[in-house]
């Protein structure tokens, strides 16, 4: 099993009530913060991004890379399912 996908999904409502978006990894993680994200700014965000890549680079812990993607999620006021 890869060791950079998350033992616990991240579920976000991004598209609408109830569309949802599940991210199962640091590197999907990464490509939603990139390109499908509201706003491409903000603290949260810019350390989302930066553990995102440390966890593909093996400088991070993958779990480090999730929390910092809730967070990120939560200063966008991107409603988390199952906020963990």
């Amino acid at each position: 099993m890869d060791r950079l996908v998350w033992n616990c999904p991240v579920s976000l409502e991004m598209y609408g009530r109830g569309h949802y978006r599940v991210v199962s990894s640091a590197k999907e993680a990464e490509r939603v913060l990139r390109n499908e994200w509201p706003r491409l700014s903000g603290r949260g965000y810019d350390v989302a991004l930066q553990m995102c890549n440390a966890a593909l680079r093996d400088n991070a812990d993958p779990e480090q890379a999730r929390l910092a993607f809730l967070a990120a999620a939560r200063e966008a006021d991107i409603p988390v399912i199952g906020d963990t």
